[in-house]
């Protein structure tokens, strides 16, 4: 019988959809930033000054999105307070890293599907931690670099610089103005509720609300996006990853960016990946490039966000970002010893996993929640 098709109709609204569902995102990037300049330097001091530790900013990264399960999120944010001028762009790079680190625990989830049999879930453990050591171990390379040298923040001004026109451009376009009005209606409608509960201070109660509303609305959009799109491309993703799933090289890594610039989530195409290696299905080898490529797509949205920037720097930092990931690619990826690398790491944990179930949940809640959260409370209490 021949797999059902969708209507014609269906797919063109599903599509107009899309793009009603990214002008929201873009308008609610825009909301954001609007809203922090509306709180004003003094209300912020606070925030800019804890991620201008750039080990705090590494662990507000990686606490953040391993609470809301989204480094597209993150990153979008960290867009929008850079883009806004509220961030540096050498402060926003460790909370970029660190979301890179977050963004893994969703494996880890799917992983613990199979906690009742063994053999299956050492697998899917391994297949679900060779994504966070090969974020982990680029981090512990790029990390000292970035510290020192301002290796990506410098090289994403640099190529920033390169479309710095472009972007200008961008700026004067009507779809510009378009993402103001938006913005202004979030604004009116935050100075309206503020007005009618009859509270005092209205503007910082108003800027505070519409903060919730703007991140509301970011994550809102990314949901629906990621569902609509999985509704009009899954079909053809699993076409694809069928037909080259037994890939190796650059084309399992291109299959993976490919994928999850689609799908604009990397926790969709790197949590398919978890159950197939769990099934036997899948060699942890072949998996890995797939893995590494949704690394590489996942940095889409945060260009995306870019474009609602009021800065130049908003492109920047999605560039330090894309700029994080092709470089830990680039090291890893073309060289078989340094690739032995986190695969040999993620298959202690899977051992780990096979012989003491807790002592690979406790690696996952210590590495995702309580070091972060160690290491803010840390900074929090020796800086008083």
């Amino acid at each position: 019988m021949a797999d059902e098709q969708p209507h014609p109709h269906s797919t063109l609204l599903r599509a107009f959809l899309v793009l009603a569902v990214l002008l929201l995102f873009l308008v609610a990037i825009k909301s954001l930033g609007s809203a922090l300049k509306d709180l004003g330097e003094e209300r912020l001091f606070s925030l800019i000054a804890a991620t201008k530790n750039p080990f705090v900013g590494l662990a507000v990264g990686i606490l953040v999105t391993s609470i809301i399960q989204s480094s597209s999120v993150t990153t979008s944010m960290a867009v929008g307070l850079v883009g806004s001028g509220q961030m540096e762009v050498v402060n926003a790079v460790p909370i970029i890293m660190g979301a890179n680190i977050g963004t893994t625990v969703t494996n880890t989830i799917v992983a613990l599907t199979s906690v009742g049999r063994r053999d299956e879930f050492r697998l899917a453990m391994s297949a679900a931690t060779m994504h966070d050591f090969f974020n982990v171990l680029t981090v512990i390379i790029l990390f000292p670099f970035e510290i020192a040298f301002g290796l990506l923040s410098r090289s994403a001004e640099f190529a920033s610089s390169l479309v710095e026109g472009l972007w200008t451009r961008t700026y004067e376009s009507p779809f510009q103005e378009l993402l103001k009005w938006g913005s202004g209606r979030i604004r009116a409608f935050s100075g309206f509720v503020v007005e009618k509960l009859g509270v005092t201070e209205v503007e910082l109660w108003s800027a505070l609300l519409m903060v919730f509303l703007s991140v509301a609305l970011i994550l809102l959009a990314l949901f629906l996006l990621v569902r609509l799109l999985k509704s009009l491309m899954l079909r053809r993703v699993e076409i694809l990853l069928n037909k080259y799933l037994g890939g190796t090289g650059l084309l399992a890594l291109a299959i993976g960016l490919i994928v999850t610039a689609l799908v604009q989530s990397s926790s969709v195409t790197t949590s398919t990946l978890v159950p197939l290696v769990a099934a036997g299905v899948l060699a942890l080898e072949r998996a890995f490039p797939i893995t590494l490529g949704a690394n590489l797509g996942t940095t889409v949205t945060a260009l995306i966000a870019s474009v609602a920037a009021d800065r130049p720097e908003g492109l920047t930092i999605a560039l330090a970002h894309f700029l994080f990931n092709l470089t830990g690619i680039l090291i890893f990826f073309p060289f078989p010893r340094m690739r032995a690398i986190p695969l040999s790491l993620a298959r202690f944990v899977g051992n780990l996993a096979y012989r003491s179930r807790t002592r690979a949940l406790a690696y996952s809640a210590c590495l995702f929640f309580a070091l972060p959260t160690v290491l803010i409370i840390l900074w929090e209490l020796f800086h008083r």
